[in-house]
């Protein structure tokens, strides 16, 4: 028999959440629009830009951050591809 044991008695501290820095800023191109926004969240920040693909259905989701950390992740996970 397997169970699962489930307890309310731990409970994590509530997250903080980004918070933006202002509306979406959209940016039209002759050949490409993109759509950004910036988030700070303990003085950190990230900007998330979204690029459509006008060919297809598809696009791009870009988090840029100030954060070396996510950087160096980045990087990691970029070098181990081309491995």
């Amino acid at each position: 028999m397997t169970g699962i044991l489930v307890s309310t008695a731990l409970r994590a501290e509530p997250a903080v959440k980004w918070q933006p820095t202002g509306k979406w800023t959209v940016e039209h191109a002759d050949r490409q629009c993109l759509a950004s926004r910036t988030f700070v969240r303990d003085g950190q920040s990230l900007t998330v830009v979204l690029a459509p693909t006008p060919a297809n259905d598809s696009g791009e989701l870009w988090v840029l951050t100030d954060d070396p950390r996510l950087a160096l992740a980045r990087s990691d996970r970029d070098r181990a591809r081309r491995d």
